[in-house]
């Protein structure tokens, strides 16, 4: 399978990446508000499986209220094929950016370009990519969002980051001021040459 290039994506989904941040947000900060105190009792499997769901239900009815977006489902897997040229697929990613898969045959294929079941179109046409997030500690309501295209040997051939940190407001830059001269009356300090050696003294 071809795996396009990180700016065809960009031009191509580009006009979705907001749309996508905000679904993979929306869905991680739903988890801590309701599960709220008893998050902490659950498996990180399981935290993961609920936040993909919530993703996975969010992003099927984004699809399909967006032309060029279609869900499509095989099995327990599902996908999201994207203008004829791509499949994304929801997954947690590692802080490496490699994606958290299964060990299914249909997971290692997808990982390694390789045609799954179902997909809506030939085989030549598609390129797989995820659409993940990196779960931080200790800003678990804000993490990282990113698209991630593997090559066919799995690994990362780019990745693209969904959010980003927003600008300084206008004003809070600090502009260094203009070094200044010291006045005339100010005592001139002598800095030491740091290349001449301590003289001996007595028998040391």
């Amino acid at each position: 399978m071809p795996v396009r290039c990180r700016e065809e994506a960009e031009k191509v989904l580009g006009p979705h990446f907001e749309d996508f941040a905000a679904i993979v947000l929306e869905s991680v900060r739903f988890y801590y508000e309701f599960y709220g105190e008893r998050a902490h009792a659950h498996e990180s499997w399981t935290r993961c499986s609920i936040i993909r769901d919530e993703i996975k239900e969010r992003l099927t009815a984004y699809c399909e209220a967006t032309k060029g977006l279609q869900p499509f489902s095989d099995g327990n897997a599902t996908y999201f094929g994207a203008h004829s040229k791509f499949t994304l697929r929801i997954k947690k990613l590692f802080d490496d950016l490699r994606a958290n898969t299964g060990k299914t045959q249909i997971s290692f294929d997808f990982d390694h370009q390789t045609p799954v079941p179902g997909e809506l179109f030939s085989d030549a046409d598609l390129t797989h990519i995820y659409l993940g997030y990196v779960a931080t500690e200790n800003d678990p309501l804000n993490p990282p969002v990113y698209l991630v295209c593997n090559n066919e040997a799995g690994a990362i051939a780019w990745e693209i980051p969904l959010t980003r940190r927003a600008p300084p407001l206008p004003g809070a830059e600090i502009t260094p001021l203009p070094p200044t001269a010291p006045p005339a009356d100010e005592p001139r300090r002598i800095r030491v040459r740091p290349n001449i050696e301590k003289k001996q003294a007595g028998n040391e």
